[in-house]
């Protein structure tokens, strides 16, 4: 109600000040009769035009202040980096996504998921993976779906996907052989799904794969990314070499 009350009085006084300055335009004429004219008609547009911002402004302000999405790779610390896991401290490397706001209003309810998969061919042509499931992923730190919200210009970790040593996937529960190809020498990516089903689907053995990424909001259109990942199914203690020579990762 406040609102309103204040829109109508601007509409009033700007209405005011105009025609007051148009007649007083007026006596600076002798026929003064097509600047009452004028007068009229700008008068009408002015009025008219505040009418329609004090009517839609909601709408406007949306169009003009929006959040936008952004999906933000950085193969490297403290995106990608080696850590420790669990009560007997597996060592295990993290890769993450950064979502950034680049628009000029916050952001609500964002959201990040796998939405499809391919794989490369022996040919070198990419297939998709029929079996994969697309599933949510996780808000790094909290393990949430959701983020409430993003504020502009600011970003948040969302975990895409984990690596352990290969002699520690026998005792880690989801992650057994008999659900991807690799050799019990070989690393195995599991994505940070906000479930892991039981088809293993969230499990990708060496290999060139293709994952699409799309990212959403309550108020923001959906981004979408395709990020490919080279899993050589070789382990390297040693960070760098891991993030050079164990796995390779870019948007196209």
């Amino acid at each position: 109600m406040l609102k309103c009350l204040l829109i109508a009085i601007a509409v009033t006084a700007v209405s005011m000040m105009v025609s007051g300055l148009l007649v007083y335009a007026a006596g600076w004429f002798a026929d003064a009769a097509w600047v009452t004219a004028w007068a009229t008609v700008i008068l009408f547009l002015v009025t008219g035009a505040l009418a329609v911002v004090a009517v839609f402004q909601d709408r406007l302000r949306q169009f003009v202040m929006r959040p936008t999405l952004e999906i933000i790779l950085n193969a490297g610390p403290p995106d990608c980096h080696l850590t420790w896991a669990g009560p007997s401290r597996f060592p295990v490397y993290y890769f993450r996504l950064r979502i950034k706001n680049v628009g000029n209003a916050p952001c609500h309810q964002v959201e990040v998921r796998l939405q499809a998969l391919q794989e490369k061919q022996a040919n070198g042509a990419f297939a998709k993976v029929q079996t994969f499931l697309p599933l949510n992923l996780k808000w790094s730190h909290v393990g949430t779906v959701y983020w409430a919200r993003i504020p502009k210009d600011l970003d948040n970790f969302i975990d895409c996907f984990q690596i352990f040593e290969p002699k520690d996937r026998a005792v880690l529960d989801g992650e057994r052989d008999e659900w991807n190809k690799a050799q019990p020498t070989e690393t195995v990516l599991c994505f940070d799904t906000v479930v892991r089903p039981n088809t293993g689907s969230h499990m990708l053995g060496p290999g060139v794969y293709r994952v699409e990424v799309l990212a959403a909001a309550a108020d923001a259109d959906p981004i979408r990314k395709i990020l490919e990942i080279n899993l050589t199914g070789n382990w390297y203690p040693n960070e760098v070499q891991m993030l050079g020579q164990g796995v390779g990762l870019k948007f196209l």
